[in-house]
């Protein structure tokens, strides 16, 4: 290439190279780093930033330390890794506590380390749930005893802490009582208490404790969305898909009532009276008795008795026996006695007790009864026919669509059920202009300008080359101007042929002179080459002369050495000698 042909190459890469380093700087700088792991304890945040220094990770930490935060491209090689090492922990211990255990452990510690065991496994156990964050597990296993005729219940108290939005609900509730339960000997699943991280009791479920249930809640909502998708269905027709807004809101009674009465009412005439109960008491005159107020009179004999007496009576006057009628009456307003005849009138007494009739009457009320039901709707002004601008319903119209609305709903005017029906024009949303120009579009123009430059540069570059070589360059002549000389005549043949023979002669000289400098120069060659092998030569004997030198001072020096050296020559050049010394 020439000299602008390898500038303009050297320009080209380095500007590819600017552009494919900046577009891998912005594709990083947009995606970031991500979350690694988030709300780890104090002790599996140092494990874990030890473990992605050991790994050569980047790393960063969110506001306040509550996230570790690595490339995107690394987040869920970087967890794999991590899982493998066995973090994070999440300050549960299972199981795995038993598998160390020290030689001449007490009975109660293996006791207090199987507890824990379990409560940690349990608390993972309960973690692997979408709705909870962490959880913690506290066993009260009491000591079995055969010397205890009643034994205790062991129990158990749970700790959740839920995502932030979430709820657990009575399914999971019983479901994590449940787990406690069967995992304990013993213990039953009304032993188990869960508690929130705010403090409240999830089971017993405090919502049902308060009158509140779960599936009251989702009724009285899937009834609102069905009258709400009734009216969507009558109003679609009149004022378009996005013409209207309609809500219902629907007060329920989820109350139980009872009720018990018992009605008394009067035998009705052609009904026979039925006799319930019946006494009669029937008494007969008997003999007299004496009778009145205490005193000496009635402690006298009754021959006959004459106190105290109200009547007049005949008692015997004289010896003689004649009977004459005395009034033996006291003096006074005060009786002082009674009377008792020997013979009287009959005594009769009857009591009946008819039955009475009896109406009970035992009402119970249903759950879920509707209390009253409000709808609101508000049109949109409509779009008539003509007009260039939307126009208000008209009064009529309004009230037929309030018609239509109380119909849908089932409004009754006794249970209080309201319905407002309102046109208002709907307010429109100014577009949001979108800048023509982000800084991600840049990034991406200048990926893709990258990646075309670099194809470009390839195919001109190197693969247009390979296919297609350059023809040869043509000589270039150099148009040679005949100087500005007098015409001359025009030679003749002989003269001509002169001239020919004489540049001839000329070109063989010139080749006969390059004849002669190859020659020299092959010359020159072989002449140095010679000097070279002499100079070799020179140095091998000179290298010899220095060997023979040091030998024969050797000799000279020592010379038991070199002749016990002569005869192990000789030993080892004897023919048939299978051995060497």
């Amino acid at each position: 290439m020439s000299l602008n042909q390898r500038v303009m190459f050297g320009l080209g890469v380095v500007v590819i190279a600017a552009l494919l380093v900046f577009s891998a700087i912005s594709t990083r700088s947009q995606q970031g780093f991500r979350v690694l792991y988030s709300n780890v304890s104090d002790a599996d945040g140092a494990a874990i930033i030890a473990s992605l220094q050991q790994m050569n990770v980047p790393y960063q930490f969110t506001e306040g330390g509550a996230a570790i935060m690595v490339p995107q491209s690394a987040v869920y090689e970087t967890r794999l890794k991590l899982a493998g090492q066995g973090l994070p922990k999440a300050g549960n211990v299972g199981f795995e506590l038993l598998e160390n255990q020290k030689f001449g452990t007490s009975q109660f510690v293996e006791r207090i380390n199987y507890l824990r065991g379990l409560e940690g496994e349990l608390a993972r156990s309960i973690s692997s749930l979408g709705q909870v964050k962490s959880a913690r597990v506290h066993l009260a296993v009491p000591k079995q005893t055969a010397f205890v005729r009643e034994q205790e219940h062991p129990t158990a108290s749970v700790v959740v802490k839920l995502h932030a939005g979430r709820v657990l609900d009575p399914a999971q509730v019983g479901a994590i009582s449940r787990l406690v339960s069967s995992s304990v000997p013993g213990m039953q699943s009304q032993d188990v208490s869960i508690m929130d991280a705010d403090g409240g009791i999830v089971s017993p479920n405090p919502m049902r404790q308060a009158g509140l249930d779960a599936s009251q809640i989702k009724y009285t909502a899937e009834l609102e969305s069905a009258l709400t998708r009734r009216l969507a269905v009558i109003l679609e027709p009149l004022a378009g898909k996005d013409g209207f807004r309609a809500e219902v809101t629907v007060d329920m009674d989820f109350d139980e009532r009872e009720k018990t009465s018992e009605t008394y009412s009067k035998n009705s005439p052609p009904n026979a009276q039925s006799i319930r109960s019946q006494q009669s008491i029937d008494s007969a005159p008997g003999r007299g008795t004496s009778g009145g107020i205490p005193g000496s009179l009635t402690n006298q004999p009754q021959q006959p008795a004459e106190a105290p007496i109200v009547n007049e009576v005949a008692t015997p006057a004289n010896a003689a026996n004649a009977t004459t009628p005395r009034n033996l009456r006291a003096p006074g307003e005060v009786e002082t006695g009674v009377s008792v005849s020997e013979s009287g009138p009959l005594r009769s007494e009857r009591t009946v007790n008819y039955e009475v009739d009896r109406a009970i009457e035992r009402l119970k009320s249903s759950k879920g009864n509707v209390r009253r039901v409000s709808a609101a709707v508000i049109l949109d002004h409509k779009t008539s026919a003509g007009a260039a601008a939307k126009v208000p319903f008209t009064p009529q119209e309004i009230v037929q669509i309030t018609s239509l609305v109380k119909d849908a709903i089932g409004f009754q005017q006794t249970r209080g059920d309201t319905v407002s029906v309102a046109n208002l024009p709907f307010s429109m949303e100014a577009p949001v202009e979108t800048p023509a120009w982000t800084p991600e579009l840049t990034s991406q123009l200048l990926s893709y300008g990258a990646i075309a430059l670099a194809v470009l540069f390839g195919y001109f570059a190197v693969l247009r080359p390979l296919l297609r070589p350059p023809p040869p360059p043509a000589p270039v002549v150099e148009p040679v101007m005949p100087p500005a000389e007098p015409a001359v005549p025009a030679l003749s043949a002989r003269e001509r042929l002169r001239q020919e023979i004489a540049e001839r002669d000329e070109e063989w000289a010139l080749q006969e002179e390059a004849w002669k400098a190859e020659a020299d120069q092959r010359e020159r060659m072989a002449r140095a080459e010679a000097e070279r092998e002499a100079t070799r030569e020179s140095q091998s004997k000179r290298l010899y002369d220095e060997l023979l030198d040091y030998a024969r001072g050797y000799v000279t020096q020592n010379q038991e050495k070199a002749a016990f050296l002569l005869r192990a020559w000789a030993a080892e050049s004897k023919p048939g000698s299978g051995e060497r010394s």
